[in-house]
């Protein structure tokens, strides 16, 4: 079993941290925005999404993407 340095775990924190920031969403994933369960029913634009609330009162509404949750 190999010992992991500070060094590598540092590195591997950092390389996850990018590939988060850079995700994209695409029509039917579901992710939470301002406390609610949502299904992306429409991609308006980059980073801009027309969300579907799962749950009671399945409200719908528009969120970028820095206010998923």
């Amino acid at each position: 079993m190999k010992n992991t340095s500070a060094q590598e775990i540092r590195e591997l924190v950092e390389a996850v941290k990018q590939v988060a920031e850079n995700r994209t969403y695409k029509l039917g994933d579901e992710v939470k925005a301002y406390g609610k369960n949502c299904k992306i029913v429409e991609v308006l634009d980059v980073d801009r999404y027309h969300l579907k609330n799962l749950q009671e009162p399945y409200d719908s509404f528009v969120a970028l993407v820095e206010e998923f949750e």
